[in-house]
């Protein structure tokens, strides 16, 4: 009886441990495989953009005004560097868990990069690759560039804060024209969220693209007390984001763990007619990838900052 539950207690031990590596790791192979993904996305985007493009025309009249695109869920829409603290990722369209997983992603109630208004992105700071796990590091002056199929829009840091989760009014309309990251703080857990508020020093325009020469515009007109006056007040209706965890994925997470045991049953039960050895190194496979599986519905349910 005690060797039994000896070896029980080394079985979950050995899968708790599993279960962090791939959280450190697993979810960054998880969140490279959606970059390339949103890679090809906004490379196609800067293709049929490029081909879409007015003939230059002499006169005002016949220049066509510039339409604003609509972007699906999930689909690549930007990409944003910030070299101070080494990103440079793809943003995806969407902040759900689905969404996050694959990336940075723009707050969909709020404009796109380079248009007036408050642009607002949301990152991981722990898993999926942490594409926004040192965004405490930036200091006001530190500089973020987005570029979209709009062309490259650069923005400075103004200053950062600490909200609580339901105070989403930080993505809201300030009459100015900003760049709102958010992510959770502190780093593994989700309990507050981290804002950072940069302004546009990029004029909007439609006539550039990806790696042309852009003006600077005028000095940032965002300040700390700016800063500081934005993050306060009340809450707002809440939006849902990757943050929070999918109670949907709970009893999927629950069917992959009876998965799991089932196949460490079989391989127990083929250890005592077989050759244990062989047992175990066919069984391999299977525990491994029901394990990744199990693991990445568990992920899903668990807030983001873990």
């Amino acid at each position: 009886m005690l060797a039994t539950v000896g070896k029980a207690a080394l079985g979950l031990s050995a899968v708790a441990l599993a279960f962090v590596l791939y959280m450190v790791w697993g979810t960054s192979l998880v969140e490279g495989r959606g970059q390339q993904d949103l890679r090809s996305d906004f490379e196609a985007l800067m293709v049929d953009a490029e081909a879409a493009a007015p003939a230059p025309s002499s006169t005002a009249e016949d220049a066509a005004l510039p339409q604003p695109r609509s972007y699906a869920l999930g689909e690549g829409v930007a990409r944003i560097e910030i070299p101070s603290i080494g990103v440079d990722k793809f943003v995806v369209e969407g902040v759900g868990v689905a969404e996050l997983r694959n990336g940075p992603g723009h707050y969909q109630n709020t404009p796109m990069p380079g248009e007036p208004g408050n642009v607002a992105i949301a990152g991981h700071r722990t898993t999926y690759g942490a594409p926004f796990g040192s965004i405490d590091e930036l200091e006001p002056g530190s500089s973020i560039r987005v570029t979209t199929v709009e062309g490259a829009f650069d923005y400075e840091v103004a200053g950062q804060g600490i909200v609580r989760p339901e105070d989403t009014h930080v993505i809201g309309d300030y009459g100015d024209n900003r760049l709102t990251l958010t992510s959770c703080h502190p780093r593994g857990s989700a309990r507050e969220r981290i804002i950072v508020v940069a302004s546009q020093v990029t004029p909007p325009t439609s006539l550039q693209t990806a790696g042309a020469e852009v003006e600077t515009g005028a000095e940032p007109v965002l300040d700390g007390e700016d800063v500081e006056a934005s993050l306060e007040g009340g809450a707002v209706e809440v939006v849902s984001t990757g943050f929070d965890g999918n109670d949907a994925s709970v009893v999927p997470a629950v069917l992959w763990a009876l998965v799991v045991v089932a196949v460490v049953v079989a391989i127990g039960v083929g250890a005592k007619f077989w050759r244990r050895w062989a047992a175990y190194l066919l069984g391999a496979p299977f525990i491994l990838v029901a394990l990744f599986l199990w693991f990445e519905r568990l992920a899903d349910v668990m807030p983001a900052g873990y």
